[in-house]
This record gives C-alpha cells, sequence and structure tokens, in this order.
C-alpha cells in the first residue's frame, strides 16, 4: 500500500526543507507543486528531485487551489498511490500513517479525518540555518482546534478534491476520525509572516472579483485598516494574538507540552 502526501508552496524557503524531511519517512512518495515561488523556494525544490519527489512548476494563475490538487491527485494515481495525504507547507503530521491507513482500508473506510491545532510562534526565526522552526514553533502548544482535515483512499468512489485541500468527493464516502494521526498547523511564524500573509490573501480577494466576499473577511478587514493607519495596525494585532495564544497555552497541560516538544526535536531531520 502506497502513501503519497501532496503539497502546495509558494514563498515557503523558511520551512519547506523541514516539511520534506519530516514527512519523507513517513510517506512513499512526495508530490510538490510550486505556485511562483521568488524567494528560493523554487531553487530549493528543483534540487531535491528524485524517484521519490515529483515536482511540478505551476505559476499561479487561479486562486481555485483543488485545481493544482487535482492534478497531482491524478500523478499520485499514475505512480500507483493508494492514499493521498493533501496538505499545506505549514502542516505537520504526527503519527504512524502507514498502520493508520493500513487499519481504515482493512475497515472498509476511504476516508480519515484528522484533528488539526492551529498555533504559531511570538519569535520569528531569521536564521534557519542554525534553528530548527519546528522545534521552536512546537513549544507554542495550539490555542485551538478543530475537525477538518482528511486523508483519502483513491478507490472507486474517490472523485476529486474541493475548498483548496480540505474536502474531499466521493460517491460513496466511509469516513472514520483517528486520535492516533494529529495535524499541527503553523498559521504564523512571526510577526513578518503574519504581515506577509495577511496583505497576500487580502490582496488575492480584492482583486479578484469572483472571489466571494465571505472568504478571507479577517484579512480584508486587517488590510483595509492597515491602509489607511499603517503599519501600527498589524504590530496592535499581532500583539493581541500572542497575548491570546500565551493565555490559552496556560490553560493547557504542561507535560503534554513537553512530550511533544521533545517529540518534534528529537524526531525531526535537519
Amino acid at each position: 500500500m502506497k502513501l503519497a502526501l501532496l503539497v502546495l508552496a509558494k514563498n515557503e524557503i523558511d520551512i519547506i526543507k523541514y516539511k520534506l524531511a519530516w514527512h519523507k519517512p513517513k510517506v512513499d512518495f512526495i508530490i510538490v507543486t510550486d505556485n511562483g515561488s521568488t524567494d528560493g523556494t523554487l531553487e530549493f525544490l528543483r534540487s531535491q528531485v528524485s524517484d521519490n519527489f515529483i515536482l511540478l512548476e505551476r505559476p499561479q494563475v487561479t486562486s481555485e487551489f483543488s485545481n493544482y490538487y487535482n492534478e497531482m491527485v491524478l500523478l499520485a494515481k499514475e505512480k500507483g498511490a493508494n492514499w493521498i495525504i493533501p496538505s499545506d507547507v505549514d502542516e505537520f503530521l504526527v503519527g504512524d500513517l502507514r498502520e493508520e491507513t493500513k487499519k481504515a482500508t482493512s475497515l472498509n473506510k476511504n476516508v480519515v479525518i484528522v484533528n488539526i491545532f492551529k498555533t504559531f510562534t511570538s519569535t520569528y526565526l531569521d536564521d534557519i540555518a542554525e534553528q530548527n522552526p519546528v522545534a521552536q514553533m512546537t513549544w507554542h502548544y495550539p490555542a485551538s482546534r478543530k475537525v477538518q482535515k482528511v486523508l483519502c483512499l483513491l478507490d472507486n468512489d474517490f472523485g476529486w478534491l474541493a475548498n483548496g485541500n480540505h474536502e474531499a468527493r466521493y460517491r460513496r464516502h466511509y469516513e472514520a476520525l483517528v486520535l492516533n494521526i494529529e495535524l499541527f498547523h503553523f498559521i504564523y511564524r512571526g510577526y513578518e509572516h503574519f504581515k506577509r500573509k495577511i496583505i497576500a490573501r487580502a490582496t488575492l480577494v480584492l482583486s479578484k472579483p469572483s472571489i466571494r466576499r465571505t472568504r478571507a473577511v479577517y484579512e480584508r478587514k486587517l488590510f483595509e485598516q492597515y491602509q489607511t493607519k499603517g503599519e501600527e495596525v498589524f504590530r496592535k494585532e499581532w500583539e493581541r494574538l500572542s497575548a491570546d495564544n500565551e493565555a490559552r497555552l496556560k490553560e493547557l497541560n504542561l507535560q503534554q507540552n513537553l512530550i511533544l516538544y521533545n517529540y518534534f526535536k528529537n524526531n525531526v531531520i535537519c
């Protein structure tokens, strides 16, 4: 049984190599679509190409990111994948993916749902050559979680991916919530990353009338304030988010934090 990790990347040079190193031992091959990177991400990905690592170069021409993922799905099928794991660059999976997908298959399940934990750091890691972002970020244990990510069996009922990589459409789907796999999403990797991400998403939505105005509401409102009031808007919001994250962190079990921190620190290949 083969597992394939599918990733869409654009300007993620600070974390992409850790993403690949963490997941390579967990899957049979990885497919990455570079979406028009200009920060060195594309050059790094080109250096990684091998039998078990496929790179597609697709400059961004649409905000319908599921289109890029579905192209990777077709390629994964051609390479004999049984299960696919649609994933963002800043998402790290903890758990035995092979064992859990094997169990799901034996139980006639074709969709595995995992808990996703969202977190971020309050210090930006400028020197990635000397620091390990994954280990550093994991210390900031998630402030919230919700079930929303899927691993998909490419059976005869599979149709396509939708809503970016968050939904899988099946003719008939049989899902299982697997608690032995957890997904950590490092949504903001410090102030500068936070600012870039807000500006990029708001600009994309505002520049395309076809995109529903119900999308990226938080980012759009913050960006509009930034345009009239300047940088201080982002700094104040980052301080608020950081304080909220730290407050929630204090409510959680410290021992659990330590276990997860050490798990990442001792296992990530740098």
